[in-house]
């Protein structure tokens, strides 16, 4: 293995803790439901831009470190971007319980 592989595998390790953060913060500082239809669109649309230039920059930086262009035949990276999502998913739920129940109480 070659150490441009290597580093493009490490390189993912800060883009997971920063959505894994992110989810997390959302998930429990970010009351729900959002009366305010305003504010929702502006919660949706900056999600949605962070999202996208997270995935985008990622994806970016892991072809530019490895020099693989499709990421399709690289099963690393196949599994590894998926299971970061629904790690941060859990994340997401844990923390909206969390302050769930600290709300009931």
């Amino acid at each position: 293995m070659s150490k441009s592989i290597i580093y493009a595998r490490l390189s993912m390790l800060p883009f997971a803790a920063l959505i894994w953060f992110i989810m997390w913060s959302v998930g429990r500082f970010v009351p729900t439901p959002i009366k305010d239809p305003t504010k929702r669109m502006a919660m949706i649309i900056l999600f949605g831009a962070f999202m996208f230039a997270h995935v985008s920059g990622q994806m970016f930086l892991y072809r530019w470190l490895s020099g693989i262009r499709a990421l399709k035949n690289d099963s690393f990276f196949s599994v590894a971007f998926p299971s970061e999502y629904a790690i941060g998913f859990g994340i997401f739920l844990y923390g909206a319980f969390k302050r769930q129940r600290i709300d009931k109480s």
